[in-house]
């Protein structure tokens, strides 16, 4: 009995001592490498893209009606990519905002439905397997309509003060 409470006594002060030896910066450098893979992946997806319809189908204008499942992944992980990007800005935005949870709430909610109706644009284009079938162009629109919507509430209530905030910084720093 006693070896196990010291154990679990060692184990305990094992986990404070991590705690405090790993910085404060580890889960930024985290994020920032999963942004960092997902902007490869991109990146590895657009050169798929360019190779199928550049150099193995050269001189075949009906290749342009068939979705090449390089177009259909891009699509996806810049739509995962932008939500974290999105994800990312509501929680600066409520620490920056006093906490409160109007705006990084909005953000969210915004970006799920991006994210959900961007998502449910894609299977309908990979269900049909072309790009001239769309299941209606109202979707469009109101996926527009929400980034529009959501781009006006961050100028309006964050973009003002940083803009004041970097005009007090830039006297100080003048001083």
């Amino acid at each position: 009995m006693n070896a196990t409470s010291t154990s679990a006594q060692t184990q305990a002060e094992l986990v404070q001592a991590l705690n405090q030896a790993i910085p404060s910066t580890v889960g930024s450098c985290l994020l920032g490498s999963y942004l960092g893979y997902f902007m490869i992946a991109l990146k590895t997806l657009r050169y798929l893209n360019a190779y199928f319809y550049l150099i193995k189908n050269f001189g075949n204008s009906l290749a342009f009606l068939h979705i090449n499942w390089s177009i259909s992944s891009s699509v996806v992980v810049t739509l995962t990519m932008e939500f974290i990007v999105q994800s990312i800005y509501a929680h600066r935005a409520y620490i920056l905002g006093g906490r409160k949870l109007l705006i990084p709430a909005i953000i969210i909610i915004l970006g799920l439905a991006g994210l959900g109706l961007g998502l449910t644009y894609e299977g309908l284009l990979i269900t049909n397997n072309n790009l001239f079938v769309f299941p209606t162009i109202a979707v469009g629109h109101l996926l527009i309509g929400l980034r529009s919507s959501e781009e006006y509430l961050l100028q309006r209530d964050l973009l003002f003060p940083a803009v004041q905030m970097l005009r007090k910084l830039s006297v100080s720093i003048l001083e």
